[in-house]
């Protein structure tokens, strides 16, 4: 009785050894881990000019404006503008160590430097330095802190000096305090100026305490150590103040730690380092204090970071600077911290940068794996992820199972104990599910499945044993799900699906066998799904099976049906369904979604907007979006099914590379990732509410690729760039180009650019994260630049406009014009005259060369028509020339008159006319006798052209409106022309075979020799 004791208590002991719990008391556990950026690299030369950044402030447009050691930054979200004080120049900087900078109710950006005070003309993009104001000088040149009153008043700290610089800038007024203390050399600098609720002036001075100027009175109190009260401030060199809502003043020293005053009570609580105190301070010299908008206290520590102030708990949690960490703070000499429009934090920095919260990453929360600390994730590794019936999240981790808490955060860890008969057999924790008995069921990685029994805390083993067929047949498990009806499913690495039966406490079987119908698709079982009707969908590599546990059947989801990806197999990674009925397939080439009811799918992957095409997990939150987890981040996408954001290590997620479906949606809506770098928690409402807006400006104009200066004869810009609205650019700025920037600093790394030139482009051209738009050779006339940009390519914001005007050249104005208006009239006047004179010269030509009556060539015309034609043996060569004449014409002419003989020799021009050929020329060379020269092949072509003609004009009937209508014949001399003829020869010719037509009788044609 007494061995079985000892036995179980000795199990009891293994087990409680295998689940470290830890919990501490830490007063300062409930402040935020935060992600800083880094804004400036180790290359960034503008950031390493500047030197140590003392001040930090935002001016009306956006722009982040770094006071440095070594000049004045602007950063615009991608480039750090630098600005440093020129000895011969007017118009720069008064100093290059800038101490203080202010804003006053103008929106003017003023600067207290150790050269004096400047401010910042934005038309201009430079300085104005001031020496005085009306009639009265700075005491010194060195000036130390600014701040703006009410009335627009602006007071500036020097040395044991207050100036009062009146709100038109005309006049100021100096006040020096004298407090009832002993100087030293190096006392008595303002180095922190705040205007409390009564409109006092406190003064942080060193070595001199604080000094309380009341500018109704101007009269002066004073705050000073007193080693024997405790009831006074901790240290003299006080190096900042901050009032806040609680009627209570902050004042950090330099030396000693902070000073907090009630003025309800008169009280002063102390804050300093306490060695034996880990939430304490940890050094005493503070250089800022910034109150946030949320009533968080920060406080600038040099040597020791950031440190935030928990009102509650009374302490202090620290921030610093880890070497290999790139989202650690920049450095522990931190110099200022700056709480800009967002309420992002912005920490400048010692010896050079600056860290940048961005302070919508507080919607991200993170568990992840810390050094030495047994209360947090055991492995950073995410495999799993279960929320159990009583709250608890349970997490697969590469090493080990975790039980994490979400009301307190705390985790209890499960690691492999392979001496204990009761412990994990395997860290690798792969799948978890929960049984309707409070049965947690856990899949690992070369160790099998276990039931755990929280309760006991004992875990049970189930694994292959060979001898055993009843026994799982694989000890690597990477899908569980239990069904409705209660069965565990349980997939595997190399023996596909198993199936526990509860009463026998073993296992069956279905592995792929290959060529067999209705056979599981693969051994590899990364994902298990039941759908709303009961259906098991079975996701395996390679591919999607349908499966029936009453007949025991696989149906293959084929491609065409299911993945809309034909032809190739598909590795399955994660599936879900929706609230519409719709099975998300997660794959290694996106995501494929399908819709039961309709058969229909779409293929959503890269192009589509995902950040990557390996889809590990999917989940659905509270309004019906579905969130996929990728290798390269998270996915959002809408209910008509488009990507409406992307979300990576960028945007505050703990880590980017998700590639195992280890996600949740918890009780409470919230949604879990796993990643390989922790587990990543946030509610997916709060992410609409950081949708911030921003500025989109045009930060610099370039001609030629040079920068356009401002206000320099021959430059287009009298104005800075920033505050042009119309521009005016020459025939000469062949190429002009913009400089964007989106004065979002949240995410600017997502930031992407679009232009377009009204007037010339016909849409929008997306530029992605390019910032420059740049033109050539564009046309005279008038455009409108217009600007904007987005974060991931969604609800575009647009920015600055500019109206062009690009003047013609010389050439090409208006009164070049009017003077070619005039030439060109005098030039048609010229034309019209010529012109009138040509025709009128080819009408007398064309009346010289034309027969009046038959409107044919007469003999002019025939002689120049030959003439061409005889030029040379080519153009003579296959050319016949005929000579007709009508025979007995002289007896129609006696007989009818003249008038009738006018008559019948147009009847007769024109017939003939009608029966020849383009290429035939035809004239009257006088009387009743006509030429005709034309083109042919030879003796027979040439006869057959003849006797066309003459049986045309045998063939028709003259006069026949007259009562005695006539038949004419006609009698044709022909020639084919020969090289060696002239026209006159081959006329002559002609006319000889003529007369023997006559003589043959007339009405034949005759060829002559």
């Amino acid at each position: 009785m007494q061995r079985d004791f000892l036995k179980t208590l000795t199990l009891l002991l293994l087990v409680a050894g295998s689940a470290v719990t830890a919990e501490t008391k830490n007063p300062a556990s409930a402040a935020p881990t935060i992600r800083f950026d880094n804004p400036f690299d180790q290359s960034d030369a503008g950031s390493h000019l500047l030197g140590g950044v003392i001040d930090i402030i935002q001016d009306e447009k956006g722009f982040i404006w770094l006071g440095g050691e070594n000049g004045l930054g602007r950063y615009d979200g991608r480039d750090l503008k630098l600005y440093q004080a020129d000895s011969s120049s007017e118009r720069s900087l008064s100093g290059n160590y800038v101490w203080s900078l202010a804003l006053d109710k103008d929106g003017v950006l003023w600067q207290a430097t150790g050269g004096g005070l400047s401010r910042y003309n934005e038309r201009t993009e430079d300085f104005t330095q001031y020496l005085q104001f009306g009639d009265t000088r700075f005491i010194s040149g060195s000036l130390s802190s600014l701040a703006v009153g009410e009335d627009n008043t602006l007071y500036v700290g020097g040395i044991r000096s207050l100036y009062a610089i009146n709100p038109t800038r005309t006049a100021m007024s100096i006040y020096q305090p004298a407090p009832p203390i002993s100087r030293g050399p190096n006392v008595g600098q303002v180095q922190d100026l705040s205007i409390d609720s009564d409109g006092r002036v406190w003064m942080a001075m060193a070595g001199m305490g604080v000094a309380i100027f009341d500018p109704a009175t101007a009269s002066f109190e004073y705050l000073l150590h007193n080693p024997n009260d405790a009831n006074s401030i901790a240290y003299n060199h006080v190096r900042v103040i901050v009032h806040d809502k609680q009627g209570r003043t902050w004042l950090g020293t330099y030396g000693n730690g902070i000073s907090l005053l009630d003025h309800a009570t008169g009280k002063f609580t102390h804050y300093a380092h306490d060695p034996d105190d880990p939430f304490s301070l940890e050094v005493n010299i503070i250089w800022d204090i910034t109150l946030d908008s949320e009533g968080v206290v920060w406080v600038a520590l040099d040597q020791g970071g950031l440190a935030r102030f928990d009102e509650t708990t009374q302490s202090f949690h620290h921030y610093h600077n880890a070497p290999y960490d790139s989202h650690s703070l920049i450095s522990d000499q931190v110099r200022v911290v700056y709480e800009d429009n967002n309420s992002d934090l912005w920490i400048g920095a010692f010896p050079a940068g600056v860290s940048f919260y961005n302070r919508s990453t507080q919607v991200f929360r993170h568990h992840t794996s810390r050094p030495n600390d047994p209360s947090s994730l055991s492995n950073n590794a995410i495999l799993a992820m279960l929320e159990s019936e009583d709250g608890t999240i349970w997490v697969g981790t590469e090493n080990g199972l975790n039980a994490l808490d979400s009301r307190n955060d705390r985790v209890r860890r499960y690691m492999s104990d392979p001496d204990s008969p009761y412990g994990l057999k395997a860290n690798p924790v792969l799948a978890l599910e929960e049984d309707t008995n409070g049965q947690l069921w856990v899949g690992t990685w070369a160790g099998g499945l276990h039931r755990f029994d929280p309760d006991t805390g004992r875990f049970y083993n189930y694994s292959n044993q060979s001898d055993n067929p009843g026994s799982i047949n694989d000890d690597f498990i990477w899908s569980l799900l239990l069904s409705r009806d209660q069965t565990l499913w349980v997939g595997t690495e190399n023996g596909g699906l198993n199936r526990y039966h509860r009463d026998t406490d073993s296992f069956s079987h279905y592995i792929n066998q290959e060529g067999q119908d209705n056979t599981i698709s693969g051994n590899y079982l990364p994902a298990l799904l039941e759908d709303q009707s009961g259906r098991l969908w079975i996701g395996t590599y390679p591919g999607l099976d349908l499966f029936d546990p009453d007949t025991e059947t696989f149906t293959p989801a084929t491609q065409a049906s299911v993945t809309s990806q034909p032809g190739d197999d598909l590795n399955i990674r994660s599936l879900h369904e929706d609230n519409q009925g719709r099975i998300w397939i997660g794959t290694d080439q996106g995501v494929n979604i399908y819709h039961p009811n309709t058969g229909e799918v779409r293929h959503i992957n890269v192009q589509e907007g995902l950040p990557s095409s390996s889809v590990s997990s999917i989940l659905e939150d509270e309004r019906g979006d579905i969130w996929l987890a990728t290798t390269n981040g998270l996915a959002r996408i809408g209910s008509d099914l488009t990507v409406i954001a992307t979300y990576s290590r960028d945007n505050g997620l703990a880590g980017s590379n998700y590639n195992r479906d280890a996600s949740l949606k918890d009780s409470q809506g919230l949604l879990y990732f796993g990643s390989t770098e922790g587990i990543t928690v946030f509610n997916p409402e709060d992410l609409n509410k950081h949708g911030a807006n921003f500025p989109v400006v045009i930060t610099n104009l370039r001609i030629l690729n040079r920068a356009a200066p401002i206000g320099v004869k021959g430059s287009p810009l009298s104005t800075s760039i920033l505050t042009t609205d119309e521009l005016t650019l020459t025939h000469e700025d062949t190429m002009f180009s913009f400089d964007l920037a989106a004065l979002n600093f949240r995410q600017n790394n997502t930031m992407r650019y679009s232009y377009q030139l009204e007037g010339f482009d016909r849409g929008w051209n997306n530029i992605g994260r390019n910032t420059s738009a740049t033109y050539t050779n564009i046309n005279s006339g008038e455009y409108r630049f217009r600007t904007r940009a987005s974060v991931n390519g969604e609800n575009w914001v647009e920015g600055q406009t500019i109206a062009i005007t690009i003047l013609p050249p010389p050439w090409r104005s208006w009164w070049a014009y009017c003077i070619y208006l005039a030439i060109l009239a005098v030039l048609l006047w010229f034309a019209h005259k010529y012109i009138t004179l040509q025709v009128r010269a080819e009408a007398y030509r064309s009346k010289s060369m034309t027969d009046p009556l038959t409107q044919l060539y007469n003999r002019a015309g025939i002689a120049q028509v030959s003439e061409g034609i005889f030029a040379n043996p080519t153009t003579k060569k296959g050319m016949c020339l005929m000579i007709m004449d009508i025979d007995h014409f002289k007896r129609v002419n006696d007989r009818r008159g003249h008038d009738a003989g006018d008559r019948i020799l147009c009847d007769v021009s024109r017939i003939v006319r009608d029966c020849l050929r383009t290429s035939d020329h035809f004239g009257r060379w006088g009387g009743e006798e006509f030429i005709l020269m034309c083109p042919t092949h030879g003796h027979a072509s040439s006869h057959y052209l003849a006797e066309k003609v003459r049986k045309t004009v045998e063939a028709h009937t003259y006069e026949q409106h007259s009562r005695k209508p006539i038949h004419l014949s006609v009698s044709i001399g022909l020639v084919d022309i020969e090289p060696e003829d002239s026209f006159e020869s081959a006329l002559k010719r002609a006319d000889n075979a003529l007369y023997k037509a006559k003589e043959l009788g007339r009405n034949c044609v005759v060829m002559a020799d």
